[in-house]
This record gives structure tokens, C-alpha cells and sequence, in this order.
């Protein structure tokens, strides 16, 4: 006669949590896979393995354009850059009185200059009987010839204005 094995009620109860555990975790899977399932179908609907080929066929050579438009992008792009790197973007303006006969702040200091600090720095001072230019180089952020106080501020504006690295 077969043995009749008793389970002990604790024991009983950890396995039917177990079970109840799998089951509701079946039950998750089941509804995450039917979603995938539909997501799936939105892709690639009712199109033959043929169809499905040529659709990734299609993709794959317009992602190959893309990078290589891309890349010409960055090409022309890092172009662009080297070229702003020298572009005389930098500038200062400053007007004031030369002369104590003459008022109007008609003299100025202009300061022009690129990313690493060279340019120039060009000064007119007006009097009443005459008017003189001065241009100086910049190299650096730093003139060959001593610079005027205006001449100076000048360039301590063209610098502030856009950051510039001096």
C-alpha cells in the first residue's frame, strides 16, 4: 500500500505563495510580451520577409548617406572653426578728448583683434588745426609701441565683449 506523505500546513502555505508568486509573474510577462508583440506588428505590419529585406536594405543605405553627410558637415564645420580662430572679431571702441581746445569726444582708440590676441589698434586724435592717425600691431594682446591709457581700455573692451583670450 502507497505511503501517504503529510505536508505540514507552514510548508503548504510557502508553496502556494511560491505558485501564486510564478503565476502573477506569468501573468506579467505574458501582457509584456503581447505588447511587444503589437509594437512589432506597428513596425513591420503584414509585410513579407522580401518586403522586410528591402525596408532594411532602404534604411541601412540611407543611414550610410547620412553619415557621410555627416562627416562633410563636420569637415566643413571644423573649417569654419580654424577660419573664426583668425577672424578679427574682437573689438573696442573708446572716445575721448585729445586736445582740451576741442570737446565732442572726436578722438577714439579702436581696437580690432582675433581669438589669440593679434589685430591692430588704430587712434585718431583731433585737434582744431589738425587730426592724427596711429596703428599699432597687436601680437598676443601686446603692442610693439607703448600703448596710450585709451588705446589700452580699448583693447580691454574688445576683450570683454566676446571673451576673447588674450
Amino acid at each position: 500500500m502507497p505511503e501517504v506523505v503529510q505536508i505540514s500546513l507552514p510548508i503548504l502555505s510557502v508553496i502556494a505563495a511560491a505558485s501564486g508568486i510564478s503565476l502573477l509573474g506569468l501573468i506579467l510577462l505574458a501582457v509584456r510580451q503581447s505588447r511587444q508583440q503589437k509594437i512589432w506588428q506597428g513596425i513591420v505590419g503584414g509585410e513579407s520577409r522580401a518586403e522586410l529585406e528591402a525596408m532594411l536594405t532602404r534604411h541601412a543605405e540611407a543611414q550610410t548617406t547620412i553619415l557621410s553627410e555627416l562627416d562633410e558637415v563636420r569637415t566643413r564645420l571644423d573649417l569654419q572653426e580654424r577660419k573664426m580662430q583668425s577672424a578679427k572679431r574682437y573689438v573696442g571702441l573708446v572716445r575721448f578728448n585729445a586736445f582740451d581746445e576741442v570737446g565732442g569726444e572726436q578722438s577714439f582708440a579702436l581696437a580690432v583683434f582675433d581669438e589669440e590676441g593679434d589685430g591692430w589698434v588704430l587712434s585718431s586724435l583731433v585737434g582744431r588745426e589738425s587730426t592724427r592717425t596711429y596703428c599699432k600691431a597687436l601680437v598676443k594682446g601686446q603692442a610693439e609701441q607703448n600703448l596710450s591709457r585709451e588705446e589700452q581700455e580699448a583693447i580691454e573692451r574688445g576683450s570683454r565683449s566676446t571673451g576673447a583670450r588674450r
